[in-house]
């Protein structure tokens, strides 16, 4: 016969009003290996530990909050003894209290464990009627040894000690009916308690139930104005596309407007310079036809001349020597008549380049214009100059506009390539140092401020002679040389960009006034000299 114990809840759920410890080491506690499981944050994963040893009952405590016997609190891992009545509280202020009691648990179907927790007065009035009948069936062998006891003689011992047994069964009875009293008092508190409990469950869940209706209401609102932000959200990037399109359009038709402008322009300005080149070689024919008329009218005579010394002197050697002169004169004229056509073609030759570098010159680093771009204004400067330009400053250097929009001119810079391969072998390699120069800073970024060159250019432009004293030699050197030379259609564009250099000209150490009779714009170096101030036709140095 396998004895155990019951725990009887005092104000405590239906669920935990009672617990059957029905293994030797019997555990209670939050987890799910315990052998007595309660779902509760006041009670530890293991609250304690109540084990039979040589049957006395103890209890060990092993939880966070405490464990209490008859309202004093258990030293943790310390066993204590139980007794039958002892009650034992799981925490300091919870509702889980449980009055000690020892039973027989093996032959009592009763005693098992209850999961639902709902004990009813009947069952406890059954139970209490057994341990009657039970302390009664204890000592009926008593009452048969005192009824022989009576018969042997001793019936007034025997009959004092029935009368002590009857009493102290009578206490135990009355001590029964007292705990009976007691339990049917918890049970009708554990019922009210129960109903308090189911009618608050009910009012929290009405509650959770409208919670939950609030919750939905309140989801679908803000679903519906997520639908509203996104359906505003693809109208707004829609209407933004459409501006966007539109505004593209216009900037096309701006862009090609304006191309189709500087298209105009650049043929005007084309068409300008082949007129003017056509009438500079008409020129150049028409004065050559009357040179070569002129020496032939002089050739003739001088014939003519020759005959008639040849004729006088040919008896002497005095005439002689004197025809030999004058025959030598007459190869000296003609060889001046020759050259000084040569020198006319290339100083034509030469203007063109300098008319051509001046009107397609940059206004900034005053070379021919490296990958042109045109402004908003129509100003046309380097690329690279006026993107450092842009730097300090966001207005044209010629006009002062506001810049607003750059295009690059490719037309204009395949012009000026077809025209610098009729130019000179020395202006060819310019052009090609200034390009080479521009590629390496377009490479390496931005670093310093552009500043002219000051490296003085090797183009010499032809001294007109006024005389014919000049040497031959010293005409044939000049002849291959070419200089830059403005022209008065350059100057109106270039007079506002003038003035924004002269204030810092005049103050500077290098600024020296050239002759006043020859032109000069206002910015740029001489490449004579290095100076600013002049430009080669009016460097006093030359």
């Amino acid at each position: 016969m396998v004895e155990g114990a019951v725990l009887i809840g005092s104000g405590v759920r239906d669920k935990y009003s009672k617990i059957n410890i029905i293994h030797p080491e019997f555990i209670v506690g939050r987890s799910k290996s315990s052998s007595f499981v309660i779902c509760s944050l006041f009670v530890s994963k293991t609250q304690c530990i109540f084990k039979k040893t040589n049957g006395t009952w103890t209890v060990c405590d092993k939880s966070t909050y405490g464990t209490y016997v008859n309202g004093k609190k258990l030293m943790q891992d310390r066993p204590t003894t139980l007794r039958d009545g002892d009650e034992v509280a799981f925490g300091p202020r919870t509702n889980f209290r449980y009055i000690f009691y020892t039973e027989d648990i093996s032959t009592n179907p009763l005693k098992k464990i209850r999961l639902d927790g709902e004990v009813t007065l009947e069952e406890e009035g059954l139970q209490t009627e057994k341990q009657m009948m039970e302390l009664k069936i204890k000592k009926y062998p008593e009452q048969r040894e005192m009824m022989d006891h009576e018969e042997k003689g001793d019936v007034q011992e025997e009959l004092q000690s029935r009368n002590t047994e009857e009493k102290n069964i009578l206490e135990e009875e009355l001590k029964l009916e007292q705990q009976n009293e007691q339990r049917k008092i918890s049970h009708e508190k554990l019922l009210q308690e129960k109903c308090i409990l189911e009618e608050k469950l009910k009012e929290m869940q009405t509650v959770l139930e409208e919670k939950e209706k609030a919750q939905d209401l309140l989801y679908k609102q803000l679903q519906e104005k997520e639908e509203q932000r996104l359906q505003d959200l693809k109208q707004l990037q829609e209407q933004k596309d459409a501006q966007t399109q539109v505004l593209l359009e216009e900037l096309r038709k701006e862009v090609a407007e304006k191309e189709d402008i500087i298209k105009i322009q650049l043929a005007r300005e084309i068409q300008g310079l082949q007129e003017e080149k056509l009438k500079i070689e008409k020129d150049i024919r028409e004065e050559l036809s009357k040179k070569d008329g002129e020496s032939a009218k002089i050739l003739k005579r001088l014939q003519e001349v020759l005959q008639k010394v040849k004729g006088d002197l040919s008896n002497t050697e005095g005439k002689k020597q004197y025809l030999e002169q004058e025959l030598e004169k007459i190869t000296k004229a003609k060889k001046d008549a020759s050259e000084s056509c040569l020198k006319a073609k290339q100083e034509v030759l030469a203007d063109f380049g300098e008319l051509m570098e001046t009107e397609l010159q940059c206004s900034i680093c005053s070379e021919l214009f490296v990958i042109a771009t045109t402004l908003n204004c129509t100003h046309t400067f380097c690329h690279s100059c006026i993107v450092k330009w842009m730097e300090k400053k966001k207005n044209c250097p010629v006009c002062r506009t506001c810049i607003t929009s750059q295009n690059r001119s490719i037309a204009m810079d395949n012009f000026i390539d077809r025209m610098v391969e009729n130019l000179s072998v020395e202006m060819k390699n310019r052009r090609q140092e200034v390009v080479e120069e521009r590629q390496v800073q377009e490479l390496l970024g931005p670093k310093s401020k552009p500043e002219p060159s000051r490296e003085p250019r090797r183009r010499r432009r032809r001294r007109r002679s006024t005389t014919s004293s000049d040497s031959p030699e010293d005409d044939s050197q000049s002849n291959s040389e070419v200089i830059y030379v403005s022209s008065r259609s350059s100057s109106d564009m270039e007079s506002e960009a003038s003035d924004a250099y002269n204030s810092e000209n005049l103050s500077d150490e290098n600024y020296v006034e050239g002759d006043p009779h020859a032109y000069y714009g206002g910015y740029g170096y001489c490449y004579r000299c290095g100076r600013r101030g002049h430009w080669a036709r009016g460097c006093p140095d030359y």
